[in-house]
């Protein structure tokens, strides 16, 4: 419930929360929503109104933001005190449009796109910007994705992923080419077995974490990367903190919701420590 933002407070009567008088605000986005599978009869408030009420205590204000192009005309917005009495309080957003449009901030804790089709190559382009959207955020956040079938997850897990990896020069990065001039007889993508802080010549540090996956950055989902005759000029980095889960949906709400995948985007993608002034990400390591 902290989202990316524990810190958030609630103004008012809303920001007690029990006897530290902290409570916290969540803020939700839903991406490609229809009013007749998220509204319903009531305008989603029994719905929406049990997600409150199933979330701890300590959250005082879940905004849920509503977009789409196929939510409307106009927007509206409504509020509504949780049902159990203890002050929370429900807040709803609806607007017609896609999601770069609508919401350039992409400022939400979590961003769901539900059965978004971001595996299917005729509507992975479509995705582009708001893709990019949320590469840019200058705060990091969770991105939930729901998927028709098994391919498509895995698929849409990897698209994702090489999209928003680390591109490095391994003339930046001699620690790097080191391992990998190991494991460059196995074919691609290589596995970290240690950490690897790296100073580019760029200015700053990268800290590369164990499990860490590195591709060469010419790799292409879907397509067999050849076993490399020698380490690649420019490599891409998939830090293994970037990938919250992925697999089978544990509550699939529409009976087609068959997997999902969660993966931490924007901000200091991978590491907290990854972008870093010189000397302080490999000293933070070493700490």
């Amino acid at each position: 419930a902290n989202g990316a933002n524990g810190a958030d407070g609630v103004d008012g009567a809303d920001g007690a929360d029990g006897a530290n008088g902290v409570g916290v605000a969540l803020v939700v986005d839903l991406l490609g929503c229809r009013p007749a599978l998220e509204l319903g009869d009531d305008g989603g408030a029994a719905a929406l109104g049990a997600v409150l009420a199933a979330l701890p205590k300590r959250v005082r204000r879940l905004t849920v933001r509503m977009c789409g192009p196929e939510m409307g005309c106009g927007a509206s917005s409504s509020s509504h005190a949780s049902a159990d009495g203890s002050g929370r309080r429900l807040h709803l957003e609806i607007k017609p449009g896609l999601y770069h449009d609508v919401y350039p901030a992409a400022d939400a804790d979590l961003v769901v796109a539900m059965n978004a089709g971001v595996g299917v190559p005729q509507y992975y382009a479509m995705w582009g910007p708001t893709l990019d959207l949320l590469a840019r955020r200058p705060r990091r956040g969770l991105l939930a994705v729901t998927a028709y079938t098994p391919g498509e997850l895995v698929r849409e897990e990897r698209l994702l992923r090489y999209r928003w990896g680390l591109q490095l020069s391994l003339a930046d990065a001699p620690g790097l080419a080191q391992e990998l001039a190991a494991l460059v007889a196995e074919q691609p993508p290589w596995t970290l077995s240690r950490d690897i802080c790296v100073q580019r010549a760029s200015g700053g540090e990268v800290r590369l974490r164990r499990g860490d996956v590195v591709v060469p950055a010419n790799a292409q989902v879907g397509r067999p990367t050849a076993r490399a005759t020698g380490l690649p000029a420019v490599v891409r980095i998939l830090p293994r903190a970037d990938l919250a889960y992925v697999g089978p949906n544990p509550t699939p709400g529409r009976s087609r919701n068959y997997g999902k995948l969660l993966l931490w985007v924007g901000g200091t993608t991978g590491d907290h420590a990854r972008h870093l002034p010189p000397g302080e990400a490999c000293a933070a390591r070493a700490a």
